[in-house]
């Protein structure tokens, strides 16, 4: 019997949610990237390592920097 069962989505990478009962998960912001499924917070979001750049929101992986040029941190 599944009436009254839950039906659950993960978050997937590049997103949290650290709240209940929401129906939408939280990019991680701008220059931070999370790899992970099922995050419940923040902290998941990661900064990007030296040499790779974050250049969108909800990203799950960082990219690297073309050769030739560096990141220029803010």
């Amino acid at each position: 019997n599944s009436s009254g069962s839950a039906n659950f989505t993960e978050c997937s990478p590049g997103f949290y949610q650290n709240k209940t009962n929401q129906l939408n998960c939280i990019p991680c912001q701008l220059g931070t990237y999370n790899p992970l499924y099922k995050s419940y917070n923040n902290s998941f979001c990661l900064q990007s390592p030296p040499g790779y750049y974050v250049s969108l929101e909800g990203s799950n992986i960082p990219t690297p920097c073309p050769p030739g040029y560096i990141v220029n941190k803010k």
